[in-house]
């Protein structure tokens, strides 16, 4: 059988960790001996699962990082078990031997990639769509308001509902953020059915769309 040479690069945002934290994040990329992204492998930390995309990137929520990462491989089904070992920024070769070494430069580049960002983004959170079912509201801006820090739910005066990522308390400006629907602008977001989402990315600050997107980026991606 052929040896196979799996990196995993790990970028984990969280809190100092601790040996039974569950509210870390993990962001890594697999990709084979040759650097080339493995896409729709299954990644999961216990009922926690994420596929990776076209770029090899995952994203695990509420996880920790002492817990076991399970690769389920693609075509092959070949499942790999790893420990991130309470590293911030793990990459992890897999093959013969297991190594374990720190540097997030080429994740983060291809994160910014992949989110369609040519500089620097200083706050992107990810929400999965089992993330949002789970809060057991029906309306999208509410379940945000409790998985987003800073997340506000703002009801206008024709009775729509908006949402406010940052502190403006202005009158006269309109806070609300740019909202995107499967890479398109749409005018709202809270009449999008909670069940089809795949995900939403929420950006407080991004300089890629210009004066739009002021006010922070809300994108979601449906399934």
């Amino acid at each position: 059988m052929k040896n196979l040479l799996l990196f995993i690069f790990v970028l984990a945002f969280s809190w100092p960790v601790v040996a039974q934290n569950s509210n870390d994040t993990i962001v890594g990329r697999l990709v084979d001996a040759k650097g080339k992204a493995i896409r729709k492998a299954l990644v999961s930390v216990k009922d926690v699962k994420a596929e990776t995309d076209r770029y090899g990137i995952f994203q695990l929520n509420n996880v920790s990082l002492r817990d076991i990462l399970t690769v389920i491989l693609p075509k092959t089904e070949k499942e790999v078990q790893v420990s991130v070992n309470g590293i911030a920024y793990p990459n992890i070769a897999l093959g013969p031997e297991i190594s374990v070494t720190e540097d997030k430069g080429e994740i983060m580049k291809l994160m910014l990639r992949s989110l369609r960002r040519s500089r620097s983004v200083s706050s992107t959170i990810v929400v999965t769509g089992e993330e949002l079912v789970a809060t057991g509201e029906s309306n999208l801006f509410n379940a945000l308001a409790g998985k987003v820090p800073g997340f506000t739910v703002v009801m206008k005066d024709n009775g729509d509902i908006s949402a406010q990522l940052r502190g403006s308390t202005s009158i006269s400006l309109d806070t609300s953020p740019l909202y995107l629907l499967d890479g398109t602008q749409v005018e709202r977001l809270d009449n999008v059915n909670i069940n089809d989402i795949k995900k939403v990315e929420i950006s407080k600050d991004s300089n890629m769309y210009g004066a739009k997107g002021a006010n922070g980026v809300i994108a979601v991606t449906l399934k």
